[in-house]
């Protein structure tokens, strides 16, 4: 079963702490953020650590779009097809 879009995106920044996206801006992930359990209540009512930043992205980072294709079996350009209809 493939992933949907949103869901990966999330995954990716929790990953690699940094995602850019076209029309849109960068969002950063602190370092030192560490992803709370889901019975957590206590973590899960802290600040999460994300930045935005508005930023003029012209296109999809590689980095983004391999991710995408590894995660939903599809080749590169339905990946960025997917992506910028989302």
């Amino acid at each position: 079963m493939a992933l949907k879009i949103p869901l990966l995106l999330v995954q990716f920044l929790y990953k690699d702490k940094r995602l850019a996206l076209p029309g849109i801006g960068i969002f950063t992930l602190d370092k030192s953020f560490v992803l709370p359990e889901a019975n957590d209540h206590a973590l899960l009512s802290l600040p999460n650590g994300v930045q935005f930043q508005n930023a003029n992205i012209v296109a999809a980072d590689k980095e983004l779009i391999t991710y995408i294709c590894e995660n939903t079996g599809k080749i590169r350009p339905l990946a960025i097809s997917d992506l910028e209809s989302y």
